[in-house]
């Protein structure tokens, strides 16, 4: 494929707002063509206005004369000249290109650092919080533009050396930047629903505190010598009162108690009342033993402090214990209940919310090695799906008057591809006939796997453990971590992934896709033809080269997933705009995994789901040697997202 005739275009702007902001400006514009190369100065003209419509014209004209603007970074810069009225019809991105020729993190695509494949110097970086724009602030924004026409050159000739990559560049990736762009420009949250939710879950925080408080703080009284606990000191009266604890500052006793805190003794005839802190692991560890008569099983590394290492109360632990004892059941509802609260109610929105009521979340195109989106600023890729909370969350998020949310996810969207890859790789075709037959892949698997069936009063216990067994296994996790997983014992899980071993050939396909990788120098593509890296399985540690083998499986099935719902998404859009459904009034606003959100004008809300379902249910993608395995999913509408997702 040969390459085309672009132009270079850089922006500098007063702000990131700038995507979506009229008030925030443009400051210089640096072009670069085959055949010349400047920069316009937006600060020099009176009327801003004016140089807006210089710009307007300028950039059309090169358009006309056959040049395709290219950026480094498109979803910024065609987002801030659209905001403004230059129309973008067509793209290149040297950010995305990167990307699909390496897909890694962001910090190896950015222009200073690709800069030295060209021969260039990216120029030191001007004070954009007090922009000058002099002569070295036009000469800054004109040496981006050189880079990123050179860039361009350089990346289509490494892409040329790999047709399936470069094809899924150039008919899918670069498009996506418009979804990229559209989900950017703000999503509107129903603030006095996160309100009430922040109510909600500060009472039921207040309440777990109260108790755990209760059950772990010693009651005055109590005739009890202090030899190693790890307690706050100084507690004022107001904060037990808090508690509705009915212990005094200060407790007086009859006799000489001991009270020992990290080495420091007080004797006689009173102790400060010292309170539990439910974030330190150590302190947690002393009220099991204390309260439970837990025995410890791991312990970490020794330390002055602790010569035999102190007992490990980790992540892993916690999961282990969580339903043995009614203390770490309380903390580890405390910690969810936390996390959710700082970072999803108060962070994400709460914390991020403008004044009409409108979150932005930057949505990262480039920065994952599987190819699938990431999302900061909020993330809202790690909004909790399956937990009571997380369904409570979408309420938050709404549709302007007039219009609705409409929604829809991708049925078992990763097993599917599973069940491609086991048949097309490995000849194992049970998954694939049970989606060709409308069969729950879930189901199939649970009745393969502990010879129930689905009448079988211990099928609703064993589904969940079929669901959770076979994506550990396909994605590294041992018996340790299904079990953690499932809340069974560690024999239970092993149980479950040999019964994975003895009716699949899911640990067959895993060797060949790691060894294929190995062989072709860490590189693997994915379904649609996307590359993907995975350097570990050419090193000769065997740590590194084990988290390689782990991770090539993740990548082919979670990339394929990236992949393919990307190109749904787009030809939706192609499909609806070609079609004559064009005049339909929607614009996405999140991609979550498997899950597409979109706003839609009330009265196209109909039209719009026909062409979702439609486009969305296939049996054209997942296709090898005239076999197929379906791809299924169904869009509603609601007020709100859990409307839409709940129906």
């Amino acid at each position: 494929m040969q390459a085309p005739k672009i132009v270079a275009i850089d922006l500098e702007t007063q702000g990131l707002e700038a995507r979506y902001k009229l008030d925030c400006k443009i400051l210089s514009v640096s072009i670069v063509t085959d055949a010349s190369e400047g920069v316009i100065n937006l600060t020099e003209y009176e009327d801003y206005e004016d140089a807006i419509a210089k710009l307007r014209d300028i950039i059309p004209q090169l358009q006309d004369r056959g040049y395709i603007p290219c950026f480094h970074n498109a979803s910024f810069d065609k987002a801030v000249l659209e905001t403004n009225g230059i129309r973008i019809p067509e793209w290149h991105d040297t950010l995305v290109m990167s990307y699909v020729n390496r897909p890694s993190e962001i910090q190896h695509h950015k222009l200073e650092t690709l800069a030295r494949l060209v021969g260039e110097t990216k120029y030191d970086k001007p004070d954009f919080h007090n922009p000058v724009v002099d002569k070295k602030f036009l000469s800054y924004n004109l040496q981006d533009s050189r880079i990123t026409y050179k860039l361009f050159y350089y990346l289509w000739d490494l892409l040329s050396r790999e047709p399936s990559n470069l094809a899924w560049y150039v008919n899918y990736e670069r498009w996506y930047t418009r979804n990229i762009i559209c989900m950017e420009s703000g999503t509107l949250i129903d603030v006095p629903e996160v309100q009430r939710l922040d109510r909600v879950v500060t009472e039921e925080l207040e309440t777990l505190d109260s108790d755990i408080m209760r059950n772990t703080i010693h009651q005055r009284g109590a005739e009890v010598t202090y030899k190693k606990q790890i307690f706050h000191l100084d507690v004022k009266r107001e904060t037990a009162a808090q508690y509705g604890l009915q212990v005094p500052y200060m407790t007086t006793f009859t006799g000489t108690y001991t009270h020992d805190t990290f080495g420091k003794t007080y004797k006689g005839e009173h102790c400060p009342v010292a309170f539990f802190n439910p974030n330190s692991d150590a302190e947690i560890a002393y009220q099991l033993e204390t309260l439970y008569d837990w025995k410890p099983r791991h312990f970490n590394k020794p330390t002055k402090k602790y010569p035999n290492g102190a007992p490990a109360f980790n992540k892993k632990v916690k999961a282990e214990l969580r339903h043995k004892y009614p203390l770490v059941e309380s903390l580890g509802r405390w910690d969810e209940l936390s996390k959710f609260r700082n970072t999803f109610v108060r962070g994400a929105l709460l914390g991020r919310v403008n004044d009409k009521n409108y979150v932005y979340a930057g949505f990262n195109q480039c920065n994952t090695r599987t190819g699938r989106l990431s999302s900061s600023s909020p993330n809202f890729q790690n909004v909790p799906t399956r937990s009571a909370l997380g369904k409570e969350l979408r309420r938050c998020f709404i549709a302007p008057p007039g219009y609705k949310i409409v929604c829809g996810d991708v049925d078992r969207f990763e097993l599917r591809i599973l069940a491609a890859y086991l048949e097309s790789i490995v000849g194992d075709s049970y998954l694939a006939e049970a989606g060709r037959a409308g069969l729950d892949e879930h189901t199939i698997n649970t009745c393969k796997w502990f010879g129930v069936t689905q009448d079988d009063p211990q099928f609703d216990t064993l589904r969940p453990r079929a669901k959770n067994g076979i994506f550990t296994v396909v994605y590294g996790g041992g018996a340790e971590k299904l079990a953690v997983t499932l809340g069974v014992t560690v024999q239970q899980a092993k149980d479950i992934i040999q019964a994975i071993r003895d009716t699949t050939r899911i640990f067959q396909l895993k060797e060949i896709v790691a060894q294929h990788c190995k062989r072709n120098s860490g590189v693997i593509y994915d379904w649609m033809g996307r590359k993907l890296w995975v350097p570990e399985l050419l090193s000769h540690d065997k740590s590194e080269y084990a988290a390689g083998y782990r991770r090539v499986n993740n990548y082919i099935i979670q990339g394929s997933q990236g992949s393919i719902f990307k190109r749904l998404q787009l030809e939706l859009d192609w499909h609806i705009w070609q079609d004559r459904t064009s005049d339909i009034d929607y614009y996405q606003i999140l991609s979550v995994h498997d899950e597409a959100v979109y706003v839609v004008k009330e009265e196209h809300t109909d039209a719009f789901i026909e062409a979702a379902n439609f486009v969305f249910n296939r049996n054209d993608i997942l296709v090898y040697n005239g076999q197929y395995v379906p791809i299924t999913a169904s869009f509603h509408s609601g007020d709100n997202w859990y409307d839409a997702k709940s129906k």
